[in-house]
């Protein structure tokens, strides 16, 4: 064929080059050649170039059998076998098109792909130097039976890096040196020109287009993204992509040294791009770790290509100073990939150790965390539909004084938005998911509820916790409070749709809570039809409604009557006076009767909260609150007694005033008190270390019995094992003396595992022992208590004391 360096002055140039490096592709050139073939596009203005790597098969004779009647396809003989990298740098010498493609031998391209990419040419601005497109597994129909039957366990396909394509240049280029970005060069079509005029080309060995794709990034003046399908992959066992050998392991690493030199020497913004290439080597160390782990056919195997990976590690990174150091534990984000490297090498340096020892050990240890990650129960599980937002949590913390928390997963800024599905909620869990296990800052950077283990596949919606918080209409206004809950916001979207959705995709199948709150609830347009709604359709979730019962409504205390619903209602004051300076209304009254009547339908069903906050929590107002507790009959109620959320610590004599309120409630036989979430987070260890000043306090107010007695205790059960249980042991006195003998979970998935070093048992243990039982649950705490009394033991064997 005529070489692109020896056209003739009235050439016109082929829109396409497709590059076909082939080795031993018998079994699969002629597919893939036909699909090129066939494509919707003028022949004349397209071209393939097949490069066959010395084949031993009949890989040649196939290929120049199908050119011999088509003349836009050309078959190149390569001298030596020398691989895919060099066998595409023949093919793109050879290319004369204004684009080259690279395919694969044993895939396909999309019988449009040609079509597809010069439209969408056409309407992009003449910068654009490469077009990003998506790819999926060759469908099964078209598959031999043998082929066929080696697909039944396919990895998901298609690209993951779709939104860093569409970054500026310079966060283009941080995704991919974190290792954030697919290296595959098959999935991009390239300017031929930037190709020529900056000299690119294959390395020899594997991974040869890992850092070839980067210097296409680095170089174009602007990277597009097609998001069609174009490409269809073949599947085979013993392709390159999936065995695993020496010449893996030192290709990648040879690949990823390479981006580093360069980008040292020709990036101005080195010092600012290095963190994001040390992420990029933990990931590069630990994908390659992982390789090993899944691939590896013996022991033996993995020990040598471990001990390949270590001495690469340090021989191909020699010009990086400090480049094992910076993967050392606190120097980068907490992420999966991090811990392997760091794990892989603590186990390398470990001298005591044998090579197949530390094989053993590191290979244990990667199949130990394969399947864990960084996330809470309310990212996977957990939905809050807010006026202007859907959030995944409610709660908050602070980090470096700074509250953050409600984190959102997207914004609905107004109406006649794009409707808001059950689809789109889950692909923002995930989007959320995947930037956390990925260290970068989010919502949820700082959050101590963040747990690392196996939380499972992220891969449907299932909403275990809907709250219902999406207007904030309110007839009060709580010092305490925000425009969040009280601004008169609308929702931007249409709830009663969403809900019908969640419904009829079974999302909410497993649902096990449902709160309605935002702004004063029963107000809210269609409440008592989407409560009914609810009640109806999900019968074995909790409903907790949570009003300020300044608003009687009739479906609640119906619903209550039933059983099918709680209510829990602040009052938050003793006085009237007191009322209006932290409700914003003179409503106590209102309020007390109509809790009142909720309490005459169902009281074990009805929760009054106390938030301390300012101008509430003098022994005065406490004492007032109790006293109105007696008048209007409340005293077989549950009591919650919470704080302020906006401050990070309390004040000791609002601590003070919250054990008493919790011993006077106590002392007069209530059904049950408990400190809340949001209170147990805030009390610190300072409290604790404060244990005898309050002790103190409280004997001079006749209540020194309230405090559980540690030394009545050696060792406990406890009812509860998530981070209510965690933050109970980890910050109070108590503990510090008390043991821990197991913990108690009616859930069948949780027994059986271990939490905090001790077994999770269910509660018929309970039956066969006197061991004293702690609740350390909070918004569940009604109904385990339920549950224990459903056991038929002794109440005296629950820890009613306060334990702080």
């Amino acid at each position: 064929m005529t070489t692109a360096n020896h056209l003739p002055a009235s050439f016109k140039p082929p829109q396409f080059s497709v590059v076909i490096p082939a080795y031993n592709a018998a079994r699969d050139i002629e597919a893939c050649l036909e699909s090129l073939l066939a494509q919707q596009f003028d022949s004349a203005n397209y071209e393939i170039i097949v490069v066959d790597d010395y084949s031993t098969d009949a890989t040649f004779e196939l290929a120049s059998t199908l050119a011999a009647s088509h003349a836009n396809l050309h078959i190149i003989p390569a001298p030596v076998n020398a691989g895919p990298g060099i066998a595409r740098n023949l093919g793109v010498a050879q290319a004369r098109g204004e684009w080259v493609i690279f395919l694969d031998s044993d895939d396909t391209l999309a019988n449009d792909a040609l079509l597809k990419l010069q439209t969408y040419i056409r309407n992009q601005a003449d910068d654009v130097d490469a077009i990003g497109y998506n790819w999926a597994f060759t469908p099964l129909s078209n598959l031999s039976a043998e082929a066929s039957a080696s697909t039944q366990s396919l990895p998901a396909s298609g690209r993951r890096d779709q939104a860093a394509l569409s970054l500026s240049k310079t966060g283009l280029l941080k995704e991919y040196l974190s290792l954030r970005m697919d290296g595959s060069v098959i999935y991009t079509a390239v300017r031929r020109q930037l190709i020529a005029d900056n000299g690119l080309a294959f390395a020899a060995g594997y991974h040869e287009d890992v850092d070839y794709i980067y210097l296409v990034y680095w170089h174009a003046r602007r990277i597009a993204y097609l998001d069609e399908v174009l490409y269809f992959k073949g599947w085979r066992a013993d392709s390159i992509v999936n065995t695993i050998s020496l010449k893996h392991i030192q290709g990648f690493m040879r690949a990823w040294a390479e981006i580093g030199r360069f980008t040292q020497a020709h990036s101005t913004n080195w010092d600012w791009l290095l963190a994001s290439y040390q992420a990029g080597l933990a990931g590069a160390i630990a994908t390659r770790a992982r390789e090993i782990y899944r691939r590896a056919s013996t022991q033996e195997q993995a020990a040598a290509l471990y001990a390949a990976l270590h001495t690469g590690l340090h021989e191909d990174f020699s010009w990086l100073s400090g480049a094992v150091e910076s993967l050392l534990p606190g120097t980068l984000p907490d992420t999966k990939y991090v811990q392997i490297a760091n794990r892989f090498i603590r186990n390398m340096q470990d001298s005591a150790l044998s090579a197949m020892q530390k094989a053993q050990s590191i290979s244990l240890y990667i199949g130990d965390i394969m399947n864990k990650s960084w996330s809470c129960i309310d990212l996977h599980h957990s939905v809050f539909l807010a006026p202007d937002q859907i959030r995944t949590c409610c709660k908050r913390f602070f980090v470096d004084g700074e509250m953050r928390g409600d984190v959102s997963l997207m914004d609905v800024p107004e109406l006649n938005a794009t409707p808001i599905t059950p689809a789109r909620i889950l692909k923002a869990k995930q989007t959320l998911h995947n930037k956390i296990n990925a260290g970068e800052k989010s919502g949820c950077s700082g959050c101590p509820f963040l747990e690392f283990k196996e939380w499972g596949a992220l891969d449907k919606l299932e909403v275990k916790y809907l709250s219902f918080e999406y207007h904030s209409v309110c007839n009060l206004k709580c010092s305490y409070c925000s425009d969040t809950y009280f601004g008169g916001k609308q929702a931007n979207y249409d709830v009663k749709r969403l809900l019908d959705k969640l419904l009829d995709t079974n999302a909410l199948d497993t649902c096990g809570t449902v709160v309605w709150g935002g702004g004063e609830p029963v107000v809210g347009k269609d409440f008592d039809a989407m409560l009914e709604k609810t009640v109806e359709h999900i019968p074995n979730a909790t409903q907790r409604v949570l009003t300020n019962s300044v608003k009687h409504n009739k479906t609640v205390q119906r619903l209550l009557a039933e059983d099918k619903i709680s209510v829990t209602t602040s009052v938050d004051a003793g006085t009237d006076e007191t009322y209006t300076k932290v409700r914003g209304m003179a409503s106590l009254n209102k309020s007390m009767k109509n809790l009142q009547k909720y309490a005459e339908a169902n009281s074990n069903q009805v929760t009054v909260k106390y938030i301390f906050t300012e101008g509430n929590y003098s022994l005065e107002e406490v004492r007032a609150f109790i006293s109105l507790v007696h008048d209007y009959k409340l005293i077989d109620c549950n009591f919650q007694i919470s704080c302020d959320f906006k401050h990070e610590t309390i004040e000791l004599e609002a601590v003070i005033s919250m054990i008493v309120m919790y011993g006077l409630l106590t002392d007069a036989e209530c059904h049950l008190v408990f400190f809340d979430d949001l209170l147990r987070q805030r009390l610190s260890e300072a409290h604790a270390e404060s244990e005898q000043v309050i002790k103190l306090a409280l004997k001079e107010l006749g209540l020194g019995h309230i405090l559980a007695d540690k030394a009545a205790y050696k060792t406990v059960a406890i009812w509860g094992a998530g981070w209510q249980s965690k933050y109970l042991i980890e910050k109070s006195a108590f503990f510090k003396d008390v043991d821990v003998e197991y913990f108690i979970d009616s859930r069948a998935s949780r027994i059986g595992e271990r939490f905090m070093d001790h077994d999770i048992v269910g509660p018929d243990r309970l039956l066969n022992s006197n061991i004293p039982v702690v609740i350390a649950a909070v918004q569940n705490l009604p109904l385990i208590y339920q549950s224990f009394m459903d056991l038929g033991i002794d109440e005296s064997r629950l820890v009613k004391q306060l334990i702080i």
